[in-house]
């Protein structure tokens, strides 16, 4: 699984098709019971490039998300995988995001 989309880095270049990857998954219940799931993604300016072994962009605003999570209500009878890739097209930053 993964995503693809059109992105600006840091450095203002356009990248037309880039390949985000989730990189892990951290889910946890902080002391209050409030379930979390942290995001990290890898991203590369194409699926050719992550296949070839090309080394990953630089994005510090897509490296790490953190959303409220509800393990057995946020998942259902997806996979925690699909589920994180479902969280991650709801935000704003991935506007315009397909599957992979």
């Amino acid at each position: 699984m993964a995503l693809t989309m059109r992105l600006t880095t840091a450095d203002g270049i356009i990248v037309q098709a880039a390949y985000i990857k989730i990189k892990s998954i951290t889910v946890f219940q902080d002391e209050e019971g409030n379930g979390h799931v942290t995001l990290e993604l890898s991203v590369w300016k194409n699926a050719a490039s992550r296949a070839g072994g090309d080394r990953r962009l630089q994005t510090p605003d897509l490296d790490k998300f953190k959303f409220p999570f509800d393990l057995g209500a946020d998942i259902g009878a997806m996979s925690l995988h699909a589920a994180a890739y479902g969280l991650l097209k709801a935000r704003s930053a991935f506007t315009g995001a397909s599957d992979a």
